[in-house]
């Protein structure tokens, strides 16, 4: 065996060992079940597949495995539908960070199928009028009139991917999430650069090196990502939301206001001995997706500060910054969770504007009184009645 068939069998099976870790790990590692979740995985089977078949096909162009031209045919369908496979389940895993209805909705799933089945059915023609490639009758490979087409309809997900996660970091209600936003936005750089590279040479499997560094990439920001989410209600965290206040009190513009919102679930120990902590943990994620439901659409942070305590960050324009607050501590004194079917369950919010001359503590201090003198005063309240 030569050099360059052993340099590229190794590259290959590296790439793939290191895909299949990549997929075992996100299944046990606590990643979650979730349908966006399984997309991910799915995405590294397929690309690890694919490298699989680029192993074979390249044992065979380079002489080390000779076998008829319909097995390498087949080969050649794998790989391509392999990868087509992998770039779809990107493109629906980087849709739903945008749009999460899009997994309900199979019209949309079925459509974007199209490239897919269009690349499937080149590759079934190929084999009988050689459009995208073809083997001679010395059983030598060419390429065909529509080579470099089955290129294009595999790549195209992973670019569609990668346009519209740019075009999301610059949507205001993905503001928190602008950092995650650009990584997958730049997941087609490498594989974009090393599929090139590799069309014009094939002595090296430069997409392989590609698609596994991205893959890489994005495992890590995943990771990253459920580092800074709380596991019980799927908003930010403690960490997760100071690191967010400070760095918006540092770039708040001249036409903005930034305002702190500390939520706190009132008489929530009750709830507790009561109903049960199962009972209570539901709670406390229906206010979670309460916040969130309130707040989607605005440039804004939600997260949960600790035990029944909540918090919300609010980036508005002078314009609009108070109306946009009392309207949001309207919504959720009028929420309709309640807990065992029967306990109204109630919130006292503190609010409070912030300057660069704030600390974080101050901040944190000032809302936090206000909204134990609202407590304060519903206590009072409810003893004079």
């Amino acid at each position: 065996m030569d050099t360059v068939t052993v340099l590229y069998s190794e590259i290959n099976i590296l790439c793939m060992v290191i895909m299949i870790v990549i997929a075992i790990k996100s299944a046990v590692s606590g990643f979650g079940h979730s349908a966006r979740v399984r997309l991910f995985r799915a995405s590294v089977w397929f690309a690890a597949a694919a490298n699989g078949f680029d192993f074979l096909w390249n044992l065979n162009f380079r002489g080390q495995w000779p076998v008829n031209a319909t097995l390498m045919w087949c080969i050649d369908f794998l790989y391509f539908v392999s990868f087509g496979l992998s770039s779809y389940c990107w493109l629906i895993f980087t849709e739903s960070r945008i749009n999460k209805s899009i997994l309900k909705s199979k019209s949309i799933l079925t459509l974007l199928l199209v490239p897919l089945a269009v690349l499937v059915t080149l590759l079934i023609a190929s084999y009988f009028n050689g459009c995208l490639f073809y083997f001679d009758a010395a059983g030598n490979y060419h390429r065909g009139s529509l080579f470099y087409l089955q290129q294009i309809l595999s790549y195209c997900y992973f670019c569609v991917s990668s346009l519209r996660c740019l075009t999301a970091i610059f949507k205001k209600e993905n503001y928190d999430h602008r950092l995650d936003f650009l990584t997958l936005a730049s997941f087609m750089v490498a594989p974009l650069i090393g599929g090139v590279i590799q069309i014009i040479f094939q002595d090296v499997p430069v997409l392989s090196v590609g698609i596994v560094i991205s893959f890489r990439l994005a495992y890590i920001n995943i990771i990253e990502s459920l580092i800074s989410l709380d596991p019980l209600t799927g908003i930010s965290n403690r960490k997760k939301l100071l690191q967010q206040l400070l760095y918006r009190l540092q770039n708040i513009k001249p036409d903005e206001k930034l305002y702190f919102l500390f939520i706190d679930v009132d008489k929530f120990k009750r709830i507790n001995d009561s109903y049960g902590h199962v009972e209570g943990d539901r709670v406390l994620t229906d206010i979670a997706l309460l916040l969130t439901r309130h707040t989607t659409g605005t440039d804004s942070c939600v997260g949960r500060y600790g035990g029944d305590e909540f918090a919300v960050i609010f980036t508005l324009k002078k314009t609009m910054s108070d109306d946009v607050c009392a309207r949001f501590i309207e919504c959720l004194h009028d929420n309709d969770i309640t807990a065992g079917g029967e306990h109204k369950v109630t919130l006292s919010i503190g609010c409070t504007e912030c300057t660069q001359s704030d600390s974080i503590k101050d901040i944190i201090a000032r809302a936090d009184k206000e909204m134990y003198e609202i407590k304060k005063h519903k206590a009072i309240d409810h003893c004079i009645s």
